[in-house]
């Protein structure tokens, strides 16, 4: 048998891509997976509510290494041209939480179930337990583990993250055969981050909500990417969603010899001078408590040389001035991460700028590749499934081109 397309991945953008291909044209269509069951990471994405996408999303939310072709490819089939395949065509019922989309039963296996039933009726077939160890091409067709043929193939294989559910990177050796791409590294992101400063250690399971400022080193004087939300304290470190959100940048400046520095500014400068003036026969650590948890502010007073139970009124100007800034941000040096077991998305992969404008592999006519695989990687918040639709969806655009 010789199909259409054959489209290497059942992840999210494999999914999508057969969908929206299928969707346009009655064409003889396969997905192939390693795995023995289809959907395995989308069913963790969201912490298995699976927010689908994002209606107000920005491109400065993405790292890629091109950020005009990823805007061509988010403007072509944007969050709300998902929506509607979602709803119209799928079926599916959605909820809205302001800019936040999600399926109605906040569950990501309605969202599965649905593309399958889907792709189910329109023929496609599926084949799994059967990891693709080589793709060439020969005679106008392209072999895939010798055996299998094709006059089209999808590469949507993800990154690295969550290797488990079969996305462990192995697309790199695929593509190694194939002249002009660049692929960039692969790193972890949406990860955790450790730290060289153990006196936070002491902390985890703690809760506090801050704004994050990341440095390119402990000199803080290069500005590279700011967040704000819930920071979490872990016994190696940080994360929590605005951690999450900054760590792409993170690794990639440890991967680059930097020393990358943290500014978490945890409280209002006027709110801490306020409460030193104003309960002076306190203590400095209970004059402080009403605005950081105790052990926080433990924390921070030992940093900055102060005893937690000297009163206020006995703090000259010099020594105030000191409780204030150590109080109001905490400084954070960043020596590493999670491992990508840990890691919700892959930063790195094919670069979007090797690639023809509909994602093919240059002089490879018929090679296309969508999804994590790609060097784009975006922020929490349905940023990385959009990235995942819009480019699956361009890609079945090009199938379809080329089997015209």
């Amino acid at each position: 048998m010789i199909y259409d397309c054959v489209i290497i991945g059942a992840g999210a953008s494999g999914l999508y891509c057969a969908a929206r291909l299928l969707s346009s044209k009655a064409l003889n269509a396969a997905v192939i997976d390693s795995g023995s069951r289809p959907g395995r990471k989308l069913l963790m994405t969201g912490g298995g509510r699976c927010n689908l996408t994002n209606r107000s999303i920005d491109i400065s939310g993405y790292y890629t290494d091109d950020k005009d072709r990823l805007s061509h490819i988010l403007s072509s089939h944007g969050s709300e041209e998902s929506i509607r395949f979602f709803t119209d065509e799928i079926g599916l019922s959605l909820s809205f939480e302001n800019d936040l989309v999600y399926p109605s039963t906040y569950r990501a296996s309605t969202v599965l179930d649905s593309l399958l039933l889907y792709l189910k009726e329109h023929d496609c077939r599926f084949i799994f337990d059967t990891p693709v160890s080589d793709v060439s091409y020969e005679d106008g067709l392209y072999i895939l583990n010798s055996d299998i043929k094709a006059k089209t193939v999808v590469l949507a294989t993800g990154g690295a993250s969550y290797p488990e559910t079969g996305s462990n990177g192995s697309f790199t050796e695929l593509l190694r055969s194939f002249q002009g791409i660049n692929i960039t590294p692969l790193s972890p992101s949406l990860v955790p981050l450790r730290t060289a400063e153990k006196d936070i250690f002491a902390l985890s399971g703690k809760r506090v909500k801050c704004s994050l400022e990341l440095y390119s080193d402990k000199k803080m004087q290069e500005f590279v990417a700011k967040s704000k939300g819930e920071m979490l304290f872990t016994d190696y470190g940080i994360s929590g969603i605005c951690v999450l959100d900054i760590s792409g940048y993170a690794i990639r400046a440890v991967r680059a010899g930097q020393k990358p520095a943290i500014k978490a500014v945890l409280c209002d400068e006027d709110k801490v001078h306020y409460n030193l003036s104003r309960f002076t026969d306190r203590t400095v650590a209970d004059a402080l408590s009403g605005i950081l948890m105790s052990e926080l502010v433990s924390v921070l007073l030992d940093r900055a040389g102060i005893d937690k139970n000297r009163t206020v009124s006995g703090l000259n100007d010099r020594e105030k001035e000191k409780v204030i800034e150590s109080v109001k941000e905490m400084k954070l040096t960043v020596t590493g991460s999670r491992s990508f077991d840990q890691a919700q998305v892959t930063t790195g992969g094919v670069d979007l700028s090797s690639l023809n404008e509909d994602l093919s592999v240059p002089g490879n006519n018929g090679l296309f590749i969508c999804g994590e695989s790609l060097n784009c990687d975006g922020i929490c918040g349905g940023y990385n499934l959009q990235f995942a639709w819009s480019s699956a969806d361009l890609v079945s655009k090009g199938v379809i081109r080329c089997l015209s």
